[in-house]
């Protein structure tokens, strides 16, 4: 049984959580160029090097991030994890 890419929506979800930041700024936070992330959120289509840097950045599994979807649970403590970074 084949799983749905959820990648581009959880993307879009992250973003939504940290209050629509700039592309620039999480590309930046995340060690990725801003068009790599604006494909990303269009496509959900990346390399497992660009996942594995988005999933680190936002400490969540690669699973999670690609196949989500992320979960109202999740993104609490993601949140409470990027304030104390200053997010």
């Amino acid at each position: 049984m084949e799983r749905e890419n959820h990648l581009a929506q959880n993307l879009m979800e992250i973003r939504k959580m940290l209050h629509y930041k700039s592309l620039a700024e999480i590309a930046n936070e995340t060690q990725i160029s801003k068009s790599t992330l604006q494909d990303a959120m269009k496509s959900g289509n990346v390399t497992l090097d660009t996942a594995i840097r988005i999933a680190n950045a936002f400490h969540i599994s690669l699973d999670t991030l690609v196949f989500g979807p992320i979960t109202a649970d999740q993104t609490d403590s993601m949140c409470s994890i990027l304030r104390k970074f200053s997010w």
